[in-house]
């Protein structure tokens, strides 16, 4: 049931002590999810809770949807996307039910290849002077080329059994391989998709054992080509450092680190990506981004990128190391990066999402992406239902309700000691339609559940959950929206907890004002 609009002519003025109501303005949580300080402590800035609202530089807005863009892929999950980028155009490859896609264009795929082992493809893009082509392997099927235009297993690679291949990438010019349950790696010579494959052992470089997991190049601001470094990860969480342009020629090959942080998830292989000049690692200690932690002991967590959402995405791995489905994404035109979590295999995901410009998280969740590709700059994601779906187009999710929560920091609003009446509070939001949400305000650190709305996506409905809004309609352009609320509310500190529902709607939350007494101290 609703809130009717309070009568501001009636408590204006305490009626008792003839005191006169305070109003603070607090603006919304910028700094994003907190995890990591202490409830008590926490600066109002961030949120106890963000769940799909990403916090940007100025105001929290509720996320984006997604909509259908590949069918017709059978009915299991969509385990790889790929991109294959050529010089004029680009392709967008999904892998399925045993086959591989071409899903460049909205509607149903055209199958290129079939009869494969398992969808769980890693690729690079290469160029050599045959063409362009994008690599893939899985670690049970002949390794695959894709030119543009069609799958071939030709030039084939030898030296090593090419369906062991787990993982490739591309370094100086060369193309690098895991291999399945193995500390050596392999590579082919330079500007060639196949061929003879020579091996490199790093058995004896890693005390603890396991075997390599994930690897990239990592090219640093300011460095040459020429110094650019390889990094390989093994699944006890050991790193190694290579510098040099060839493994086979002392002279040209040397280590230049080594450490150990977190063991990254059993099935990690997508747990490594570059991101601007670092590499970013997910493993049990967190976000890691490898130049905070190449000089130091993995127990410093404080240098971790996702400090401030604590132990979330240590959880996380640790709960659901053995699933398939984590992966680091970067979405540059959305100043995202995400961590993909599967916290049931090819049925639910959720993602932690950090704002690459200013390091404040949040979550998401409705979105049950199995992995996620860019593809002309926009996000797609492969679902489990069989489904490619284009992410960030529109504000529902394929036709259906967007799912928020907020709860912002406690704010004492004077001295500590003091008790406050709340009586009234005013949520601030620009929107392009009426905002439907129920909300509480919390005292002394209390945590309460808080049900979610049925929520609206009428452009023409002016109401505020049940409580009358204006008489006026709404038009589609946005504007601010804001209506005091009754709160009722006694206690030393305070916070806004809000569940909201929207469709076909953007929303973001600006501020919110609180009305309340001062009281005497306790």
């Amino acid at each position: 049931m609703g809130l009717p609009r309070p009568n501001l002519a009636q408590i204006a003025r305490q009626p008792t002590t003839g005191q006169i109501a305070q109003s603070v303005r607090v603006p919304a949580s910028v700094g994003g999810w907190n995890q990591y300080d202490s409830i008590a402590a926490m600066a109002p800035e961030y949120a106890l809770t963000l769940d799909n609202v990403f916090p940007s530089v100025r105001q929290c807005t509720v996320r984006p949807g997604y909509t259908v863009w590949g069918t017709g892929l059978g009915t299991g999950a969509v385990e790889t996307l790929m991109q294959w980028g050529g010089p004029s155009s680009e392709k967008l490859l999904a892998a399925a039910n045993g086959n591989i896609y071409n899903v460049s264009t909205a509607g149903a795929g055209t199958s290129l290849g079939s009869g494969y082992t398992n969808n769980r493809w890693q690729h690079t893009n290469m160029g050599t002077a045959g063409g362009h082509f994008v690599i893939a392997v899985n670690g049970a099927d002949t390794p695959i080329n894709y030119n543009g235009t069609a799958i071939a297993t030709t030039p084939a690679i030898t030296g090593v059994t090419a369906t062991n291949l787990i993982h490739v990438w591309q370094f100086q010019n060369r193309l690098f391989f895991l291999q399945k349950n193995s500390l050596v790696f392999a590579y082919l010579p330079v500007n060639v998709i196949g061929g003879a494959a020579l091996t490199f052992d790093l058995s004896a470089l890693f005390e603890f054992g396991g075997y390599l997991i994930c690897a990239q190049t990592w090219s640093r601001a300011g460095l040459t080509d020429q110094e650019d470094l390889c990094v390989f990860l093994t699944s006890e969480g050991e790193f190694a450092v290579y510098s040099g342009t060839d493994p086979g020629d002392a002279t040209k090959w040397a280590l230049q680190n080594r450490g150990r942080i977190g063991a990254p998830p059993t099935l990690g292989t997508r747990s490594m990506e570059k991101i601007g000049s670092d590499l970013y690692i997910v493993c049990q200690d967190g976000l890691v981004a490898l130049s905070q932690v190449l000089w130091l002991d993995r127990v410093d967590t404080s240098k971790t990128i996702s400090q401030k959402i604590g132990t979330a995405v240590n959880d996380a791995v640790a709960a659901y190391s053995a699933n398939f489905g984590f992966e680091i994404f970067l979405y540059p035109k959305g100043n995202m990066v995400m961590v993909n979590v599967p916290a049931l295999v090819n049925k639910t995901m959720y993602q932690y999402v950090a704002n690459t410009a200013t390091g404040a998280w949040c979550r998401f969740t409705g979105l049950n992406a199995n992995c996620w590709q860019l593809f002309n700059n926009s996000p797609y994601f492969g679902g489990v239902d069989g489904t490619v779906y284009k992410w960030d187009s529109g504000s529902a999710d394929n036709g259906a309700l967007i799912n928020w929560e907020i709860r912002s920091a406690f704010v004492n609003m004077g001295e500590d000691g003091q008790n406050k009446l709340w009586t009234l509070v005013r949520p601030i939001f620009e929107s392009n339609g009426p905002v439907s949400f129920n909300y509480r305000i919390e005292v002394d650190y209390s945590i309460s559940n808080l049900t979610q709305p049925s929520g609206s996506s009428s452009a023409n409905d002016s109401r505020w959950d049940t409580a009358l809004w204006d008489t006026a309609p709404w038009d589609d352009s946005a504007q601010i929206v804001t209506v005091w609320l009754g709160a009722n509310a006694l206690g030393r500190v305070c916070d806004i907890h809000m569940r909201g529902a929207s469709m076909n709607q953007d929303i973001a939350w600006i501020a919110t004002d609180f009305t309340f007494y001062q009281g005497g101290l306790l």
